[in-house]
């Protein structure tokens, strides 16, 4: 009982504690800040930005506000720095340089994501592929993430800004992730151009340049290995249309041929004209099988004919003396023909 007594002022002094320990920080606690309806307002409109505080060099109800940074005069120097921009969408002061002017060279790269080396060495190449082949390769280099705007899709740019130019394989390659190239073709003869061709010539520069990890080599890789697959591709526009007037003149004859017959010939019934070209194949399989057949017997008749049996010689014996044995080589004859050979054992004389 006394040990339970020593106990309870304790906790009730606890209890205590806790009770005005929080009456203290209802009472005398900063509330925490709220949104006003006219900051909200503002805040919908555009006005003001959420946590724009933090970056300005005064506390609230202070009126001379001024910003700690300007990102558009961001300055070090003598030196000042563009405005930042979203990478994924391209700069309006290239735009016009990438898809409304026409370029002066087979690399398009107006933002200058390729060094000055790396860019000469990937003209000259374009240069001399371009003098080599009769299809030119417009190269146009984006970033990484930049995303090519709707209105210039490949397809319908390469087709309609390089309508009147030479067959041209267009290509919009991002730096850094060639599995994202863009190919596409414009010009004069893309008709000719096979469509598996066109993806298959695509995807094997991409899986070529993935193979490398510099940026600047995998450009390379791409470049050399699309102008192998386009040479390809021309290989088989020239054979194809060297065998077009081949073809032509071949159903040119048939047609003067067919104008050439008589028109009073009765025309051939549907039967007949369905076996007619399988009957010399039927005449020589016949002619063939007879002769087949009659070398068979021949053969067969002359082996025949020159057959030849050998019969065994058997050595006998010499008997007594003598060669063969008494009688050998009578003849047995019955003197009554009409009887019974029983009743003519006795040897009777010769007439």
């Amino acid at each position: 009982m006394k040990k339970t007594l020593s106990i309870a002022p304790s906790v009730s002094a606890v209890w205590l504690a806790l009770i005005c320990l929080t009456s203290y920080q209802y009472v005398y606690a900063e509330n925490l800040p709220e949104w006003s309806d006219s900051d909200r307002t503002r805040l919908k409109n555009g006005e003001i930005k959420a946590g724009s505080i933090l970056l300005r060099g005064s506390f609230p109800g202070d009126t001379n506000l001024y910003p700690l940074i300007d990102l558009k005069s961001l300055s070090l120097g003598n030196k000042k720095y563009a405005p930042f921009f979203t990478p994924e969408f391209i700069p309006e002061e290239f735009l016009d340089q990438y898809f409304k002017q026409f370029p002066s060279g087979y690399l398009v790269d107006p933002q200058q994501l390729l060094t000055r080396k790396e860019a000469q060495a990937s003209e000259q190449f374009l240069n001399y592929y371009a003098g080599e082949s009769d299809i030119d390769i417009r190269l146009y280099i984006f970033d990484t993430e930049q995303d090519i705007p709707y209105r210039y899709s490949v397809a319908r740019f390469a087709r309609e800004f390089y309508a009147e130019s030479k067959l041209t394989a267009v290509v919009f390659y991002f730096m850094g992730d060639p599995s994202r190239s863009l190919l596409a073709f414009g010009g004069q003869g893309l008709i000719g151009l096979k469509t598996f061709g066109k993806s298959r010539a695509n995807e094997s520069a991409m899986l070529k340049a993935m193979e490398k990890s510099e940026r600047a080599d995998q450009v390379a890789a791409y470049a050399l290995q699309l102008s192998i697959n386009l040479y390809w591709m021309e290989q088989d526009m020239i054979a194809a249309a060297s065998e077009e007037p081949i073809q032509n003149k071949a159903t040119n004859d048939q047609g003067e041929r067919s104008a050439a017959q008589d028109p009073k010939e009765k025309p051939v019934e549907k039967g007949k004209a369905g076996f007619k070209p399988y009957f010399q194949y039927i005449t020589v399989g016949v002619v063939g099988l007879f002769f087949t057949i009659a070398g068979m017997v021949c053969v067969i008749m002359f082996w025949k004919k020159k057959q030849r049996y050998y019969l065994p010689v058997l050595e006998m014996p010499r008997r007594l003396g003598a060669d063969h044995a008494a009688g050998i080589g009578a003849v047995v004859a019955f003197h009554n023909k009409d009887g019974s050979p029983s009743n003519q054992r006795e040897q009777a004389p010769e007439d």
